[in-house]
């Protein structure tokens, strides 16, 4: 869903849980989000915190979440309570879901996220990321995606970490990402749960928000060329991305027209369609894979999508692809945690805490115009293109 999220200068229509009912901003932070919707007796709290990691530092955010989800199982495996933590190409955050009679110990699950991570479980955390980076790297979906998304955006360090990256990062080095980024004035918290202010507030003065002083002055990890990876190959691999500036609800249509024409007509071939979330903008994805026989019939209708995609353009297709857009959104929004990780994932990408609610509303008033002049401008973009051959 974090592909369907981001900046939108529109004004919507009310849906109803989608509008906080509370936004609090204490001094000195965090910013605070309250959602008084969901199911009775239950409550979520999202904290995220703005992080951009360097090239030779990629993947310390992934050993930060995989130690810090450790100590909070460990909490909140003792009421039933769910927790997650991950890292997104925005942010690092901290979501724990349970009842809303244990709201001080759902702070206390947070609270443990946010200590300081340990020396003796950095190895460990370092070993199982390293081993899914390069788990990754032996996929060929895994390489066309990196070297993809760095062509797009060459100054972006790896979300997940690169080999090199994590082969010389030390634990100095994650503690002083984790002092550097998780302050208090940077903080988002999402609520969701029908809690009162004062209650919320007694409650959030235990979560220890890191206040550490200056960040340590380590030398940096010595970064080494990005590897991209060499998979075996026995299938012809393409994908071809269109920048888009800017987030708008259009872009949805057109990538969700773009997977029905491919859904519709298929070939003896592999093809997909994903939009990526960039910083200030998005890219439509069409990938494919096949096989030496039938690798030229693929790599021209991936190279034809836009002829496609603009003759499905009409004012039935497009009200009926974005009001499937706007069912999905409220579905995934039914249960605290999924309002949550919504609003948390638009407000992460630039959005207010209000985006989601903007989104639904523009989606509801989508017209053939708006989308056939997004199409115009995707169409009048240079497309950036990643091969995989045999």
């Amino acid at each position: 869903m974090a592909l369907l999220l981001g900046s939108l200068g529109m004004a919507g229509m009310d849906d109803p849980g989608f509008l906080p009912d509370e936004r609090l901003t204490p001094p000195g932070g965090p910013e605070i989000a309250i959602f008084r919707s969901g199911p009775p007796g239950l409550i979520s709290l999202r904290l995220s915190f703005p992080l951009t990691e360097t090239l030779a530092e990629a993947g310390g955010g992934q050993i930060l979440a995989l130690m810090a989800h450790d100590r909070m199982s460990t909490i909140a495996s003792r009421i039933g309570a769910r927790v997650e933590v991950h890292r997104t190409p925005q942010a690092m955050v901290y979501h724990v879901s349970g009842a809303s009679s244990d709201l001080d110990f759902l702070v206390w699950a947070l609270s443990e996220g946010l200590a300081p991570p340990s020396v003796t479980g950095f190895d460990a955390a370092r070993r199982t990321v390293l081993a899914e980076v390069e788990r990754r790297l032996e996929t060929p979906q895994g390489v066309l995606a990196l070297r993809l998304r760095q062509a797009l955006v060459p100054e972006e360090a790896a979300v997940g970490g690169t080999p090199a990256s994590l082969e010389r990062i030390s634990p100095g080095h994650i503690a002083a990402l984790r002092v550097r980024s998780h302050t208090l004035e940077a903080a988002r918290l999402i609520v969701v749960g029908d809690v009162s202010t004062a209650h919320l507030l007694a409650s959030l003065t235990d979560l220890q928000i890191p206040i550490e002083g200056p960040v340590p002055q380590l030398p940096p990890p010595s970064p080494s060329g990005l590897s991209l990876g060499d998979p075996e190959l026995i299938r012809h691999w393409l994908a071809v991305a269109w920048p888009i500036e800017g987030q708008h609800a259009a872009d949805l249509v057109l990538a969700r027209l773009a997977a029905d024409a491919l859904r519709e007509r298929t070939g003896d071939y592999e093809t997909g369609v994903e939009l990526w979330n960039l910083e200030g903008g998005r890219a439509l994805v069409i990938s494919g894979a096949a096989y030496p026989r039938t690798q030229s019939a693929m790599r021209s209708r991936i190279q034809g999508i836009l002829t496609e995609i603009e003759g499905r353009i009409t004012e039935p297709a497009v009200m009926r692809a974005a009001q499937e857009l706007r069912t999905e959104l409220l579905f995934a929004g039914r249960s605290s945690a999924g309002l949550a990780e919504l609003v948390g994932q638009a407000w992460d990408s630039g959005a207010p805490p209000e985006g989601v609610d903007r989104l639904l509303g523009a989606l509801a008033i989508l017209g053939e115009a708006e989308v056939r002049m997004a199409f115009s401008t995707l169409s009048s973009r240079t497309p950036l293109r990643q091969e995989l051959r045999p």
